[in-house]
């Protein structure tokens, strides 16, 4: 087994940092919440890091687990007065352990899905824009393209028939990208960093002999690695990118809108939120549908849907524990709907057994059925 290529004297200080901390995070950890185990804590994450990087203690099963168990979702760095960023030390842990030559066969089929299928649900790409093809703009080179994601493309086909319909709507010219390939963002998470690169030069190749200006998409996952992390790998990355929210946002004084007659909820996906700092703009638009009632847990404290990080692929138990913690919390406030903004977060909430009556919308959805 080779050893964990080395951090930086930085990374090693916030390693450092969270490892040997107070440990206040772990109360609010969604996994350490849900599998009651210290192993899934922030701080046991970064203390089996730190060990292996210090040649104390090298990684094994335990320690692997421990560490590809993490949403990712961010949510301990709220509660960190330091702000390690521990999703990015996770992610980077990852990138290295997978470069490091470590059995990584446990946690794996994301990265290999992306590889082979070009997303990680393991459908053929052939059939990627089939169920919405009726839709699509024909024989047009627009400069803005709608990049709808995997989850949209393949499972939350709604999301997908509602961001075009609303996009015509709204009479904003675009087209659609045949050729789309999954943004990466399952693969940088996972620390498949070679999958991720790869599908990303293909869309950016794509964009750029098209010459696209704008992308817009309705998944909070695509919006956050296409405006953060593609610029990080690309010098000459050159797009605006906007998501769903952001367009309607923009027409909103002018969008006759039906009112809801019910009590909603909003759920922060933790791309959009935590990731990008986007917190007003959806509420804003639901409030002109109808009066937002909060659940505990919102704003930059929002309960992860438990999908991401790779946790719903690699551990779908404790997955599932997750997404039933964030269904009660929207049940005991009494709304009748749950919206969100990101097709994850969606399909997820879907998979709780615990749902009842509660409705599960998009917010592109909603948007497009009243309007």
């Amino acid at each position: 087994m080779s050893k964990n290529k080395g951090f930086s004297r930085k990374i090693r200080l916030r390693l450092e940092m969270c490892s040997t901390c107070m440990k206040m995070c772990r109360d609010n950890c969604p996994t350490a919440i849900a599998s009651c185990s210290e192993s899934f804590t922030p701080y046991i994450r970064s203390l089996n890091v730190n060990l292996n990087e210090k040649g104390i203690r090298p990684y094994d099963e335990g320690a692997l687990d421990s560490i590809f168990s993490c949403l990712t979702c961010n949510l301990c760095n709220t509660f960190c007065l330091p702000k390690v960023d521990e999703a990015e030390l996770m992610e980077l842990a990852r990138t290295s352990i997978v470069e490091s030559g470590f059995d990584v066969s446990k946690y794996s089929r994301i990265g290999e899905s992306i590889s082979n299928y070009y997303n990680p649900l393991r459908e053929d790409p052939q059939n990627r824009i089939n169920s919405f093809r009726d839709l699509i703009p024909k024989d047009n080179d627009a400069e803005t393209i709608l990049f709808l994601g995997c989850m949209g493309s393949y499972r939350e086909i709604e999301i997908a028939r509602a961001s075009i319909e609303l996009l015509n709507k709204l009479h904003i010219d675009f087209t659609i990208m045949n050729e789309e390939r999954c943004c990466g963002s399952p693969a940088f998470r996972t620390g498949f960093l070679k999958s991720a690169l790869n599908v990303m030069n293909h869309n950016v190749s794509e964009w750029q002999k098209r010459e696209i200006k704008t992308i817009i998409t309705p998944c909070s996952a695509c919006y956050r690695t296409i405006k953060s992390f593609y610029p990080k790998y690309l010098s000459d990355f050159d797009f605006n990118v906007k998501h769903m929210i952001d367009v309607i946002k923009s027409k909103l004084d002018h969008l006759p809108l039906k009112t809801l007659n019910s009590k909603v909820t909003y759920h922060d996906p933790c791309h959009l939120g935590r990731g990008m700092d986007i917190y007003d703009e959806p509420r804003e638009i639901l409030n002109k549908i109808s009066s937002i009632i909060e659940m505990d847990h919102n704003r930059d404290k929002s309960f992860c849907c438990g999908a991401g990080g790779g946790v719903r692929a690699n551990f779908p138990e404790l997955s599932r524990k997750i997404v039933d913690l964030r269904i009660n919390e929207a049940l005991n406030i009494g709304v009748k709907y749950l919206i969100s903004a990101c097709p994850l977060c969606k399909n997820q909430f879907k998979q709780s057994t615990n749902i009842g009556t509660l409705k599960i919308l998009d917010i592109v959805e909603l948007v497009n059925q009243l309007l």
